[in-house]
């Protein structure tokens, strides 16, 4: 039993390795019992539900700031110094975003607000993922690996279809037949930089995914490869759900869409503080 007990112990740690992963850990279990009990009780349109952006706002700010801090205090291997830092940076965007969506909710008793002051502060947040993970994939070596025709291949159809399928999920199913686009510049704007840097995301991603998938990046890589790449998985999933419920008028502070942000915020989190745990000189 204290076999079994010890090992459990270990695989925890070889997951979560440092004092503020655990934490991290902690925060998400929390915010998980949090959303269940809104789920189990139905609450809608509530004080309670506007406060499970405290928890994503908790989560984002303590997984951004811990993995930058890691980064610059304890010295992680230089080709993945960028990558961390971007991942890092763009959940500290998010979490801004959060406190002004969350302070739209409180005071203004505004359900959904976009586009809104908080899409300024959301917008950054993708394009510091967009980056870091191009800079993640030249870090496992990737790009080598296209020069096979297999990679190449792969290369064309893995991005080609996460930007058909992107296009189609985000604008036209939300919309219906109709793409309602064009009532005001702003949210012109943002209906469609949204779903262009989901793509952009995507595409990235997909690149992660076959040196993964084909086993060519390095042994203590790939657990933190996997986890962001599922949590930026469970983002677009996120980011597909909100864009029909709120076309939809069904939103409300709460719903999935906000527990898969809540997941998939986690995992960035995790993973880039993964990353830099393992990895340092």
């Amino acid at each position: 039993m204290n076999n079994i007990g010890n090992q459990k112990f270990s695989f925890f740690n070889s997951l979560f390795p440092t004092t503020a992963l655990k934490v991290l850990f902690g925060m998400f279990c929390v915010s998980f019992v949090f959303w269940t009990v809104l789920a189990v009780t139905g609450a809608k349109y509530t004080a309670a539900n506007y406060l499970i952006s405290v928890p994503l706002i908790l989560i984002t700010f303590f997984g951004g700031v811990s993995g930058i801090w890691q980064t610059v205090r304890h010295m992680v291997v230089k080709e993945l110094q960028k990558p961390i830092l971007l991942l890092s940076t763009g959940l500290l965007f998010w979490c801004l975003g959060s406190v002004i969506f969350m302070l739209y909710n409180v005071f203004l008793h505004v359900e959904a607000p976009y586009p809104s002051l908080a899409d300024i502060a959301y917008l950054p947040a993708p394009v510091f993922w967009i980056i870091g993970l191009v800079y993640l994939c030249k870090a496992v070596d990737v790009e080598s690996h296209l020069r096979l025709v297999v990679g190449r291949i792969l290369f064309f159809l893995l991005p080609t279809s996460a930007v058909i399928l992107s296009f189609y999920a985000l604008i036209f199913v939300p919309n219906g037949s109709d793409v309602h686009f064009f009532e005001s510049p702003v949210e012109l704007f943002f209906n469609f930089i949204y779903p262009v840097f989901d793509v952009l995301i995507m595409v990235v991603l997909s690149l992660l995914i076959y040196g993964v998938c084909f086993r060519l990046v390095r042994t203590e890589y790939t657990v933190a490869l996997v986890v962001i790449a599922g949590s930026f998985i469970v983002n677009y999933f996120a980011d597909y759900i909100f864009a029909y419920t709120t076309s939809h008028d069904t939103y409300f502070v709460g719903n999935f869409a906000d527990l898969l942000f809540i997941v998939a915020m986690f995992g960035i989190g995790w993973g880039a503080n993964l990353l830099a745990a393992k990895n340092q000189e």
